[in-house]
């Protein structure tokens, strides 16, 4: 798009310049590509797809010095790229801005030559507009820019292992920070390096995402420089970069986490003991005490009703009323006692004492309840019997309260290392929504009490429930001994 001075090819016949010229015009007015000729600064020739790069016409374009279209700031630019190509010094296209005739600016790439056209020295130019690809690069560029950012400042390690070396080929600074490693020395080591896991173990995973597309989220525990554990939260999967098959891993750090729960589960369980602890006093006050006061008001009341001579019906009747009010404050008080803590709980275990409760609400409720226990031959720790008593013990009182349920199945196994608790009723059921929102408040105190007591010896529990479908509840313990001798 330059005047540049034309480098002379006196070999070109000339003839019959007419018919070159419409050869020439034949060639190239059906191009994709904007072409021009240019004589002594000046357009002598545009294709159309020129002017409808540039938004000119051809009478506007005709004699219209090529320069002008260039943005100020490159032409020196053009002029010095045109001027090495024409001489031969430079083959590859170069690109610049230009001004279309709306004032809009728009990215070309060009390539210039000279020729003779019409006798004389000439530019001939090959123009083509790359606006849309530089509008691309340029997304791209900020979009590499933001990713780049956003990993490289992250607080989360992120890093890529090779398939076939398991080595580390790209990292973050958040790794270097959470291992104590430097740059070079992660890029020479390999996930058995710094994985506190068995190799066959890290092997199976491994596999299962590059063979099997899956994804892995878990728990990790890293090794430092320094020889110290770390707990990682895990997300991997396989991706391609640079051609190759590679795990992408993200590791977020969260021994601390880990350290609250605890410190969270320590103190819930403590606080559950001392509660247990109130309740097993109460229940062992209630009994003895007010029990025996009971029991000796009891022969009092009979001593008095033995004195009243017969022809005294209506003092005697007195009498036997209260004696029959002293019974039944005995029963409400020996039922209190008990649902504080039965003392076979702590006598015979988990299995007698759920057996006695459910004899208990059967008669007192006549609901239907299959209760089937497998396993415990053995005793266990006293918080994992008390535990499992108070889910049980939850949420069949939940079951007479809320549920109109008619038969309650209930299983308790122990299969080394886990002991399961499933409470399945065919009632009305609920809407987890609202217990989750809160609509529920009663209910979900109960659940959110089970959930803790289930968690502070690291269990889990899990509530599935629909309306007119029932309710099941399932709790999982693991046990870390086989237990002792009943």
């Amino acid at each position: 798009m330059v005047a540049a001075k034309p480098i002379p090819d006196p070999g070109k016949s000339e003839t019959r310049p007419s018919q070159e010229d419409l050869l020439f015009r034949r060639l190239f007015i059906g191009s994709p590509i904007g072409i021009y000729i240019v004589q002594d600064g000046v357009f002598q020739f545009v294709n159309p797809e020129f002017q409808k790069a540039t938004g000119y016409s051809e009478d506007e374009l005709i004699g219209k010095e090529s320069l002008s279209l260039v943005i100020s700031e490159d032409r020196d630019l053009v002029r010095q790229n045109a001027i090495r190509m024409l001489k031969g010094e430079q083959s590859s296209p170069y690109e610049f801005r230009v001004v279309n005739r709306c004032g809009v600016a728009r990215w070309v790439m060009e390539t210039v030559t000279s020729i003779r056209y019409r006798r004389r020295p000439s530019t001939l130019g090959n123009f083509m507009d790359i606006t849309q690809r530089k509008r691309a690069e340029e997304a791209l560029r900020q979009s590499e820019e933001l990713y780049r950012a956003a990993v490289e400042q992250s607080a989360e390690a992120i890093y890529l292992i090779d398939a076939e070396t398991k080595r580390i080929i790209q990292l973050n600074p958040a790794l270097q920070r959470l291992l104590g490693y430097t740059f070079e020395e992660l890029k020479n080591m390999s996930i058995y390096d710094y994985l506190a896991h068995r190799r066959d173990d890290i092997d199976h995973h491994f596999e299962h995402i590059l063979t099997e597309g899956g994804h892995f989220l878990g728990v990790r525990t890293h090794r430092r420089k320094n020889g110290s554990l770390v707990e990682m939260q895990v997300s991997a999967n396989a991706i391609t970069y640079n051609g190759r098959k590679v795990i992408c891993a993200v590791a977020r750090d969260i021994s601390e986490y880990k350290r609250a729960e605890q410190e969270n589960r320590f103190l819930t369980q403590q606080l559950i003991q001392v509660a247990e602890q109130e309740r097993k006093k109460l229940a062992r006050d209630l009994h003895d005490e007010l029990g025996q006061t009971l029991t000796a008001l009891h022969f009092s009341v009979d001593a008095l009703l033995n004195s009243i001579p017969e022809e005294l019906e209506e003092q005697r009747k007195r009498c036997m009323e209260s004696v029959s009010m002293i019974q039944q404050i005995g029963d409400t008080v020996r039922n209190i006692s008990y649902e504080l803590r039965p003392p076979m709980l702590d006598d015979l275990g988990v299995v007698p004492a759920c057996e006695w409760y459910i004899d208990d609400v059967v008669k007192r409720h006549g609901i239907e309840v299959d209760f089937r226990a497998l396993g415990f031959k053995k005793r266990f720790d006293p918080d994992i019997e008390i535990v499992l008593y108070r889910v049980f013990q939850e949420s069949l009182n939940n079951i007479i309260r809320h549920s109109r349920a008619r038969r309650v199945e209930i299983s308790l196994t122990y299969s080394f290392p886990k002991i399961i608790l499933t409470i399945k009723d065919d009632g009305i059921g609920f809407c987890q929504k609202s217990i989750s929102q809160g609509r529920e408040k009663k209910r979900g105190i109960g659940l959110l009490g089970m959930r803790e007591r289930v968690a502070s010896v690291g269990g889990s529990l899990d509530v599935r429930s629909r309306r007119r479908k029932g309710t099941t509840i399932r709790a999982e313990l693991s046990v870390l001994g086989d237990g002792k001798d009943a």
